[in-house]
């Protein structure tokens, strides 16, 4: 099978849409299929891989590191028809996705779109009327999976807010695995080592992009009330975006202690400070699915995070970790609870392995593949 992958979002960028584009396009390529990902060009930026088609890009000014890219090119699309392509999968509804779909009925091949992101949360980087913006990004969300022949959603929750919204075409959860054999070895130590962490030390970890719709502020204010109550402690912020810069100024400004900027890291050292952690703190409540919290229990790493649709889908209650409500002192309760509480702490970790499971990258890969087949089939049936 040969599988187009269209996003406005690939390397050098690492997010958690680019960690699940390379995490399906492997498993897809174990099982014997070919994969090509149509995505924006990046200045100086050279693909160590093949199968990967640029498209000419500019940067775009509000989100730091992040290229728009340009949605025609009858270059590409006279490449493409060479690949024959035997579907396309578009992970985003705009740009690139217009393209997917315009190329898609140009080849006569299925359309399947992946409901990744709750664009209207990401209404702020659109410098105009907000409520106008929202209203625009849930309307032509929906006009455009309605459009195609599958929508792929990652949790439950987002399959029952997009219906919602008004989509009608075909919906199946699918959500985003994770290759369980890169846990296997457990180096969390050589991050202590790196950073000179006794081992008394606890260590809370944030891993993700710096971004206003992550609600990191939020857990800078739990970090400042945690110190207050728990002393050996430190943590460790991983990632890098557009609020960088707002997030250290408000570190300093609460005069926080114990507090590590580690920037980006690569993959390798990533899956090493999940390993390190001892509860992994996420306050986001935009995702849809939250890769991170996924790898964060493969890696044993219990969770303790803000109640919200996404989140709740993968973290069990009182199981794999805490859900709270959005108050500082309910979350804080919750992480000082788990730092105190070593018997409880590894049993969470222990189910957080257990649970990690049923998210393995072969499994969802495999699941894919047979929607994919299944839409094929269906259309050579009209043929």
């Amino acid at each position: 099978m040969n599988i187009g992958i269209f996003t406005n979002n690939y390397k050098p960028r690492i997010s958690g849409l680019t960690v699940s584009i390379d995490t399906f396009k492997e498993t897809f390529t174990e099982l014997g299929h070919n994969v090509f990902v149509f995505c924006p060009e990046y200045k100086g930026y050279r693909d160590s891989t093949s199968n990967i088609i640029r498209f000419r890009s500019f940067p775009f000014i509000k989100a730091q590191g992040f290229s728009l890219p340009i949605p025609y090119s009858f270059h590409l699309f006279n490449k493409t028809k060479d690949l024959r392509l035997d579907i396309i999968h578009a992970q985003h509804p705009y740009l690139l996705g217009k393209v997917a779909k315009r190329w898609a009925r140009r080849l006569k091949i299925p359309l399947v779109f992946t409901h990744h992101t709750l664009y209207e949360e990401y209404a702020h980087y659109i410098p105009f009327n907000q409520k106008v913006i929202k209203k625009l990004a849930i309307s032509s969300s929906t006009s455009f999976a309605n459009n195609c022949d599958l929508v792929i959603v990652p949790t439950p929750g987002v399959k029952d807010l997009i219906q919602g919204y008004g989509v009608k075409t075909r919906i199946e959860i699918v959500p985003t695995g994770v290759n369980l054999e890169d846990f296997r070895k457990d180096r969390g130590r050589e991050i202590r080592k790196e950073y000179k962490i006794p081992p008394q030390t606890k260590i809370l970890l944030y891993l993700g992009r710096f971004a206003k719709e992550k609600n990191i502020e939020f857990l800078l204010h739990v970090y400042k009330k945690v110190q207050d109550e728990y002393k050996e402690v430190v943590l460790f912020m991983v990632g890098y975006g557009p609020q960088h810069r707002e997030i250290l100024n408000l570190s300093k400004r609460l005069d926080i202690r114990n507090i590590i900027f580690t920037g980006s890291r690569e993959r390798e050292d990533i899956i090493k400070f999940y390993q390190a952690a001892d509860l992994f703190i996420f306050s986001s409540l935009t995702e849809t699915q939250g890769i991170i919290l996924i790898e964060s229990l493969a890696a044993g790493t219990p969770v303790v995070a803000v109640n919200a649709s996404g989140t709740k889908d993968i973290i069990t209650h009182g199981v794999t970790g805490y859900l709270t409500d959005l108050s500082v002192p309910s979350f804080v309760k919750r992480v000082i609870e788990l730092l105190r509480d070593d018997r409880k702490r590894e049993e969470f970790s222990k189910n957080a392995k257990v649970s990690a499971r049923m998210f393995s990258s072969l499994t969802t890969g495999k699941r894919l593949i047979d929607l994919y087949q299944e839409l094929i089939d269906g259309r050579c049936a009209v043929c």
